[in-house]
């Protein structure tokens, strides 16, 4: 029986491979591409033998990159294998929002589904809680609670597979499922807003998303801050390298007369002296440039930057992946 673990990059999808094979991985690399894709196997209590497909993450079946369209096109059985038997949805339960439109267009393929909701338990250390019943209920698809790292946290999902076999009709065909992905998007916030409970802080963070990540008005404010931060490091740094160009040409001024001799005058002065200040007058405008990244970071703007310009530097074949 082999199954897919499908999911986003960075939901916890390659733990939860590790958790349930043992680690014991083969890697696999698709003719014609660099994507490497995973298999392993385990034994479930119900004796079935599972092979276990890790497969690249995506965010959903509108593939834009080589490892999105290897991902896909596995789900589908277009790269010379059948597709998987079934389908396991790793989903990370703190921003399951951001998961559910991946979940349901996979759902739509057809193919047998089951969701991990993964570190489920950081998604209640920050206050976030689901109703996994309400959630099975809504998405028509069995839903487990899991935590990656450890074996209590896996053994649901392990019976659910053992349920879900048992019920699994033979022969399932993928089906070539299309979407009105607003239609989507609005059936996930529905979903969502029915079955979760998020602290305040989750939807002031979508409220001004709303604005940060709009085409026009995102734009702006990304045009607007970067005009802030370029300003800033020009203006406010300059009153201080004035000072310390003065401070350093009066410390030339006053030891160049000290030292008599010229081959020594010259090293002290015009090397060391002239040459250490003439770096530390940029310091000003390093500190300040450096602060400016560190708040943009630490407040999460420099991520909502860079997903803004995605479309702009993925034209120019920037894609920001390594």
């Amino acid at each position: 029986m082999r199954l897919a673990l499908v999911g986003a990059p960075n939901s916890g999808k390659t733990t939860l491979f590790n958790g349930l094979t043992g680690g014991l991985a083969k890697t696999a690399n698709y003719a014609g591409t660099t994507v490497e894709t995973r298999t392993g196997r385990f034994d479930t209590p119900g004796g079935a033998n599972i092979t276990l497909i890790d497969l690249p993450g995506i965010y959903g079946l509108e593939a834009r990159s080589t490892d999105e369209r290897v991902a896909v096109e596995s789900i589908r059985g277009q790269r010379g294998e059948p597709s998987p038997d079934a389908l396991i949805l790793v989903a990370d339960a703190a921003n399951l929002r951001t998961h559910l439109h991946t979940i349901l267009q996979m759902k739509s393929l057809g193919l047998p589904v089951i969701v991990s909701l993964n570190m489920i338990d950081l998604a209640e250390r920050d206050g976030v809680k689901i109703d996994v019943p309400k959630l099975t209920e809504l998405l028509g698809v069995p839903v487990v609670a899991t935590r990656a790292t450890r074996k209590a946290g896996r053994e649901a999902l392990i019976a659910k597979i053992d349920e879900v076999l048992k019920t699994m009709p033979a022969n399932v065909v993928v089906k070539d499922a299309t979407h009105d992905l607003r239609a989507l998007q609005r059936e996930a916030r529905r979903i969502a807003d029915e079955t979760m409970v998020e602290p305040a802080m989750n939807k002031f963070t979508r409220n001004m998303d709303a604005v940060l990540l709009h085409p026009v008005s995102g734009l702006a404010v990304l045009i607007a801050v970067l005009f802030v931060v370029f300003q800033s490091v020009f203006a406010w740094a300059t009153p201080l390298m004035d000072q310390i160009e003065a401070f350093f040409a009066w410390l030339q001024e006053t030891i160049s007369p000290l030292i008599t001799d010229p081959i020594v005058n010259g090293l002290v002065v015009d090397a060391a002296i002239n040459g250490v200040g003439s770096v530390v007058v940029f310091l000003p405008q390093i500190v300040i440039l450096f602060a400016f990244i560190l708040f943009l970071e630490a407040s999460g703007y420099m991520a909502r930057a860079a997903f803004l310009m995605d479309e702009l530097m993925l034209r120019v074949g920037l894609n920001g992946r390594a």
